[in-house]
């Protein structure tokens, strides 16, 4: 983490990184609705599984699985990507081991992210 202390996003939930522009935190059970909101953009999630989903499923589906990476794999899991300077949900950066399928494919980690729309070219501009 860097020096500076950063506000929390969300009562009471810890950045568990900071970067000049975000701070990364566990998901809660406060972020169905910005889950919802990202995976129901049909632009967001074209190349992913070229349908969206409903607030339901994010609840039932999307955030118990983000949240059981963090239970079963040490360092692993799916963090919420807020600004700084807004304080503004923006999408979410994850690590997620690969279960290996052959010797070659031993200790390989799959890095995943999904960002709003918003946030595409504006990275790319900073």
């Amino acid at each position: 983490m860097r020096g500076a202390r950063c506000r929390r996003t969300i009562r009471g939930v810890e950045p568990v990184l900071v970067t000049e522009r975000l701070a990364l935190r566990q998901f809660t059970a406060a972020d169905v609705d910005r889950l919802a909101e990202l995976d129901g953009d049909p632009a967001v999630m074209r190349f992913i599984s070229r349908k969206t989903r409903s607030r339901a499923e994010i609840e039932a589906e999307v955030l118990p699985r983000f949240l059981g990476y963090h239970a079963r794999y040490r360092d692993f899991g799916h963090w919420a990507a807020d600004t700084r300077d807004r304080r503004e949900f923006i999408g979410w950066f994850g690590l997620r081991p690969v279960v290996a399928t052959g010797a070659a494919m031993v200790d390989w980690v799959d890095v995943e992210y999904r960002l709003r729309r918003a946030e595409w070219l504006a990275a790319a501009g900073r």
